[in-house]
C-alpha cells in the first residue's frame, strides 16, 4: 500500500467502524481472514469510495457473499440464478416504487461484486464484459415484463392488425450494450419496436399499439434511469432511434424498415453494427435481425461507403485536433474510439462479401479481418492488447466512484490510486505506459484507416520567402499597396505579449505559416486588408498551434480564410472567436453549399449523439458550434453569389428552427429525468414563432420573438418527483430561454424576446392554449394581431402545433370594420416613428433602412393592414408568413395592383439585400438616400394610398 493512500484506507475503516454494529465488524474481520482477498479488500477500501459505500448499505448480503466466497470470484454467470435473485427482491410487492428499489438493489449488489473482481485484477475483462452486460439484459427484460404487465391491466393487450397476434416490445441494444462490450458505468443505448400496428384488446380503455408501448417504453425508461435514494440502474439513452430525439419513442417494423430505406444515413450503418436484440420472442427477434443485417451490410465490397468514412475519420481528427482531449482515453488521441473506428470501418467495406466479418464483439472482429489478412496478425494482436489495457484503465476510473468518466485524473491521489489498481508501481510508470498504448493505437489508426483517394497530408512547402527575410521591401515586390504599415502590423503582432509567451513549438509554426499568409493575401484584391483582418485569427490559435499546421497543410482553406476575411470583417471576428470553424474551409464544396432543413437536423443529431444527454453545458456548447458552422456556411455562400438573399434567410430560419426544437428536446430531457413525464393525453407544448422568426426573414444577428404555449396543465408528471404540468411546462419554458440565451464559452445561440406574449412584460413565461385562444378573442389589441400575419409555430407537439396554427387563422379570418383598423395601424405606425428611440442616427444623406419612413416596416405595415383587412373575404390571405408570399397573394386578389405589388416586393427585397450586406460588412443598418430614392419615394406613396394620415412622415420623405 503506497503512503499517500494509507489515510484513506484508515478512513474507510474508520466509516466501517462508525457505521457498522461491533458484532457485524467481527463477523467482518474473521470474514476476511478466513478468505485470500484481505489484502484485495483493503485495497478497495483505499481506493474506490463505490465499493466502501455499496458494501456498508448492502452489508448483510456482502459479507454473505464474502463468507462463500463469492464476491471477489465470479463463479457463477448463470442467468436464471441472477433472475430469481431479482425477482426475490420484488416478491408480491407490485407497487412501482417497490420494484424500483427492488432493481437499484440487485444492480448495486452486482456492481458491488463486478468492480471487487475487476478492480482487484481477479476477473479477466471479458468476464466483466458478461457480468455488465447480463445485468443489463436482465434488468432490461425485467422492466420490459413489468411495464407491459402493469399496462396490460388498464388498456388490455397489444394485437396485431393482420395476424391478431398478441405484440410484444423488442428491445435493441446499441453501442457497447450490443456489443456486449459495457464498461463499469456505460450508458445503455436502446430502440424500442414492435412488430405490427393494432390496437389493444381487453382492457377498460383502447390504445393503438403504438401509444400502448410508448407508454411501456416511457415506464422502462423511468424503472431503469430515474434517480432515487437506491441510486439507478442504467442511463438510458434513446437518440439513436429513428430521427432522433425528435422521432416517434417506439416504431413498428414496417416503418422502422421504411426509416433505414429512405433515412438511413452511412453513420447509422455504422452504429448498427453491433446492434442486438436484447427481449422478445426468437420469432420476433428474426425479422429484427435480417432488417439490421440488410441495412449495414451490402453483398459487395462496399466502396460506396467511403466517403461517409472518410468524414467520419475526419470529425474524429478534427474533434482531437480542437478540443482539450489530451486527457480522455476514450476520445482523444490513440483512444479506444480510434481502435473502434479501425475495425468497424473495415466491417462496413467488407462485411457484406465476408459473412464472417458480421460480429459484434470488437475481439472477434479482429480475429476475423487477421484471418482475412485485411490486417496482420501483429496489427491485430498490438490492437487487441491495446484495447485491453484501455479498456481496463476505463473501468478502474469509472469503479472508484461508479462515475461516467474517461479522463485521467490530475489529483495525485487519485493518480495513486489508479496507478495501484493497475498494477504499477507509481503515476509515473502507468502514465508511461498509458502514452506508449496510445502512441501505437495512434500509429495504427492513421496507417491502417488509409481510404482510396485519400489526398496527401504531406505539408505543403513554404510559398515564397522564408520568414527571416519577410519585411516591407519584399511585400512590396509582392504587390502590397501599403507594404509599411501592413509589415508593421506583423512586426507589432510578433512583438505582442501573446507571441512572446507562446512556447517554442507554436513559434517555428507560426514562423513557418506566415510566409504562406503573406503570399496567400497578396493574391487577394486587398492584400493588406486580408492580412490585417487575419491577424486576430492567427493570434486566436497560438495555443492551439495545430491549426497553422493543418492551413500549412491544406493551402486552399487558407486561401478561403483571407478570401472570407476580406469579404467581410463580421466573418473575420467570428473565425478568430471561434478558430475550429475553419474545419468548414477544408471542403470548398461543403462551404459554398448551405444546408437545407433536413441535413441542419441530422448534422444537431449527428454531433449532439457524442455529448451525454444529462450535460446541459456541452449540449449547449455543441449547439452553438453547429450553429456557428451553419451560419458561416450560410454567409459565405451569400458572399460569393451562390445563394438569394430570401434563400440565406430561409436557411437560418430553418436552423433556428432546428436550434428551438433541439433546446427543447435538450431542457425537457432534464425536467423528465427528474419529475418524469407530464400525464395526460392532452398535454403538449409548443412555440409560437413571430417577427423574423414567424415570416421566415431571419437575419445574421436576428432575435427570436417566441411565445410559449402548453395544454393539458390539470395533470402531473409521473415522477421521481411529482410536480403539476402546469410547473412543468412552466419550467420547460424557462429551460429552452436559458438553453437559448445563455452565454457559454462560444457566445449565446441566439436572443430571445418574450414580449410578444399575452400581457407583454408582465405575463407568464408560458400560457395555455385556453388562456392564448381567450386572449386573442377578447383583449389582443390590433397591433397583436398584425404581429399575428407574421407568426406560426416553428416546434413542439405537433397536434398543438395544428391547435395554434387553427387559432392564428381564425383570428385573422376575422371581420373588422376599415376604418377602425385603420386608425388603430396608423396610430401604431406614428407611435413607433415618433418613439422610436431604437432609431439609427442617421446623416443628411441617410436613413434608417428598417425604421423609416419609405423603409421595411412601412412595407410590413402595409401588407398586415391589407391581411387584416380582407382576410376575412379572402380566407387564403392568411395562410402564408413571409411579405414577399403575401404581397404574391395580395396581388393575386387584385387587392393590390400588380405593379405596386412588383414594387413594394423589389423594394423589400433591395432593402433586406442590404441589411445582410451591413451585418456582414459591420456597418450600420443605415443606407444612402440617394442610393435608393427610388425604392423610398415609391413605396412612401404606395403607403399613403393605403394608410393615409400619416403627415409627419410625408413630411419627412418631402424633406429628405
Amino acid at each position: 500500500m503506497p503512503q499517500s493512500l494509507a489515510a484513506g484506507l484508515a478512513k474507510s475503516w474508520g466509516v466501517f467502524t462508525d457505521q457498522l454494529e461491533p458484532a457485524f465488524l467481527d463477523r467482518l474481520q474473521h470474514a476476511l481472514k478466513a478468505s485470500s482477498v484481505a489484502a484485495d479488500f483493503d485495497r478497495l477500501l483505499a481506493t474506490s469510495d463505490f465499493f466502501r459505500d455499496q458494501f456498508i448499505r448492502h452489508r448483510d448480503w456482502a459479507v454473505g457473499e464474502l463468507e462463500a466466497g463469492r464476491l471477489f470470484q465470479r463463479c457463477n454467470l448463470d442467468s436464471e440464478v441472477w433472475e430469481a435473485a431479482l425477482k426475490q427482491l420484488v416478491l408480491d410487492n407490485n407497487s412501482e416504487d417497490a420494484v424500483m428499489s427492488a432493481l437499484r438493489i440487485f444492480r448495486n449488489r452486482q456492481m458491488l461484486s463486478i468492480v471487487a473482481c475487476e478492480l482487484s485484477g481477479r476477473a479477466a475483462l471479458s468476464d466483466t464484459f458478461q457480468a455488465l452486460t447480463q445485468l443489463a439484459d436482465i434488468t432490461i427484460q425485467f422492466s420490459v415484463d413489468w411495464a407491459t404487465a402493469k399496462l396490460s391491466q388498464r388498456f388490455g393487450l397489444p394485437v396485431g392488425e393482420w395476424s391478431g397476434e398478441a405484440q410484444e416490445l423488442v428491445v435493441l441494444g446499441m453501442g457497447k450494450l450490443g456489443g456486449s462490450e459495457l464498461n463499469l458505468s456505460s450508458d445503455i443505448d436502446l430502440i424500442y419496436a414492435y412488430p405490427e400496428s393494432g390496437e389493444t384488446q381487453g382492457g377498460k380503455r383502447t390504445l393503438s399499439n403504438q401509444e400502448f408501448f410508448i407508454r411501456v417504453g416511457q415506464l422502462v425508461i423511468k424503472l431503469l434511469d430515474a434517480k432515487t435514494v437506491d441510486g439507478f440502474v442504467f442511463r438510458v439513452d434513446m437518440r439513436l432511434r429513428p430521427f432522433g430525439s425528435s422521432g416517434p419513442l417506439v416504431v413498428n417494423y414496417n416503418a422502422l424498415e421504411v426509416y433505414y430505406q429512405q433515412h438511413g444515413r452511412d453513420w447509422e450503418r455504422y452504429a448498427m453494427i453491433k446492434a442486438r436484440v436484447i427481449t422478445g420472442s426468437a420469432e420476433n427477434q428474426k425479422p429484427l435481425e435480417e432488417l439490421k443485417r440488410a441495412f449495414v451490410y451490402r453483398r459487395y465490397t462496399d466502396y460506396g461507403a467511403l466517403h461517409a468514412l472518410r468524414e467520419m475519420r475526419e470529425m474524429i481528427a478534427a474533434e482531437t485536433l480542437r478540443s482539450n482531449l489530451q486527457t480522455n482515453i476514450k476520445r482523444g488521441y490513440g483512444g479506444i474510439r480510434e481502435i473502434e473506428f479501425i475495425v468497424q470501418c473495415k466491417q462496413l467495406i467488407h462485411g457484406g462479401r465476408h459473412p464472417e466479418l458480421q460480429v459484434r464483439p470488437l475481439e472477434l472482429a479482429y480475429q476475423c479481418l487477421a484471418e482475412l489478412d485485411f490486417i496482420s496478425i501483429e496489427d491485430r494482436q498490438g490492437l487487441i492488447d491495446a484495447y485491453r489495457f484501455l479498456r481496463r484503465l476505463e473501468n478502474i476510473l469509472q469503479g472508484l466512484c461508479d462515475t461516467q468518466t474517461q479522463e485521467l485524473p490530475g489529483d495525485p491521489i487519485t493518480q495513486a490510486q489508479v496507478a495501484l489498481l493497475m498494477g504499477y508501481s507509481d503515476w509515473a510508470a502507468m502514465i508511461s505506459s498509458c502514452e506508449a498504448v496510445r502512441q501505437r493505437v495512434s500509429e495504427y489508426f492513421h496507417s491502417l484507416v488509409t481510404l482510396p483517394d485519400d489526398q496527401s497530408s504531406e505539408i505543403v512547402a513554404s510559398v515564397g520567402l522564408p520568414y527571416a527575410d519577410l519585411c516591407p521591401e519584399a511585400l512590396a515586390a509582392l504587390g502590397y499597396r501599403d507594404a509599411s504599415a501592413t509589415w508593421a502590423a506583423v512586426e507589432t503582432f510578433m512583438g505582442g505579449g501573446r507571441v512572446q509567451a507562446a512556447q517554442s513549438e507554436s513559434r517555428h509554426r507560426l514562423e513557418a505559416f506566415l510566409p504562406q499568409l503573406i503570399s496567400v493575401s497578396a493574391k487577394t484584391d486587398n492584400a493588406d486588408l486580408a492580412v490585417t483582418r487575419t491577424l486576430p485569427f492567427v493570434s486566436a490559435v497560438l495555443r492551439r498551434s495545430a491549426y497553422l499546421v493543418m492551413m500549412t497543410e491544406h493551402p486552399q482553406a487558407l486561401e478561403q480564410l483571407v478570401s472570407l476575411n476580406v469579404a467581410s470583417p463580421w466573418i473575420a471576428r467570428k473565425l478568430a472567436q471561434r478558430p475550429e470553424l475553419v474545419e468548414e474551409l477544408l471542403h470548398e464544396d461543403r462551404l459554398y453549399r448551405a444546408p437545407n432543413r433536413s441535413e441542419m437536423g441530422a448534422l444537431v443529431q449527428d454531433q449532439l449523439l457524442r455529448v451525454p444527454e444529462d450535460d446541459l453545458e456541452q449540449q449547449m456548447h455543441a449547439m452553438a458550434g453547429i450553429k456557428d458552422a451553419v451560419v458561416l456556411r450560410v454567409a459565405a455562400s451569400e458572399l460569393n453569389g451562390s445563394l438569394p438573399v430570401m434563400v440565406a434567410s430561409d436557411n437560418l430560419t430553418f436552423l433556428a428552427e432546428v436550434m428551438v426544437t433541439q433546446a427543447i428536446q435538450v431542457a425537457r430531457a432534464e425536467l423528465v429525468t427528474r419529475h418524469g413525464e407530464p400525464q395526460g393525453d392532452e398535454a403538449g407544448f409548443a412555440v409560437m414563432g413571430y417577427g423574423k422568426l414567424g415570416g421566415i426573414e431571419l437575419g445574421y444577428g436576428s432575435d427570436l420573438d417566441l411565445v410559449f404555449v402548453y395544454d393539458g396543465g390539470r395533470g402531473t408528471t409521473s415522477g421521481p418527483k411529482v410536480i403539476e404540468n402546469t410547473r412543468f411546462f412552466t419550467r420547460l419554458a424557462q429551460r429552452v430561454v436559458h438553453v437559448l440565451s445563455t452565454n457559454v464559452a462560444q457566445g449565446r445561440l441566439y436572443e430571445v424576446d418574450l414580449r410578444l406574449r399575452p400581457d407583454g412584460g408582465s405575463g407568464l413565461p408560458c400560457v395555455t392554449l385556453g388562456s392564448y385562444r381567450k386572449y386573442q378573442h377578447e383583449s389582443a389589441w390590433t397591433w397583436e394581431h398584425q404581429a399575428l400575419v407574421r407568426a406560426r409555430p416553428v416546434a413542439g407537439s405537433a397536434d398543438l402545433c395544428h391547435q395554434l396554427e387553427v387559432l392564428r387563422l381564425e383570428i385573422l379570418r376575422k371581420v373588422r370594420p376599415d376604418h377602425e383598423l385603420r386608425d388603430a395601424v396608423v396610430t401604431m405606425r406614428m407611435r413607433m416613428f415618433e418613439g422610436a428611440e431604437s432609431r439609427l442616427e442617421a446623416g443628411p444623406d441617410e436613413f434608417d433602412i428598417k425604421r423609416d419612413p419609405g423603409g421595411i416596416v412601412d412595407i410590413e405595415f402595409v401588407v398586415q393592414f391589407l391581411v387584416l383587412q380582407h382576410a376575412a373575404a379572402h380566407p387564403d390571405l392568411a395562410q402564408a408568413t413571409d411579405v414577399v408570399n403575401l404581397l404574391n397573394a395580395l396581388a393575386d386578389h387584385d387587392l393590390l395592383s400588380a405593379q405596386d405589388a412588383d414594387t413594394l416586393r423589389a423594394a423589400y427585397l433591395v432593402y433586406r439585400a442590404e441589411v445582410h450586406r451591413a451585418v456582414l460588412e459591420d456597418v450600420d443598418l443605415v443606407g444612402k438616400r440617394s442610393k435608393f430614392m427610388q425604392q423610398l419615394v415609391a413605396v412612401t406613396q404606395i403607403r399613403d394610398g393605403i394608410l393615409p394620415g400619416l403627415p409627419a412622415l410625408e413630411i419627412d420623405v418631402a424633406n429628405g
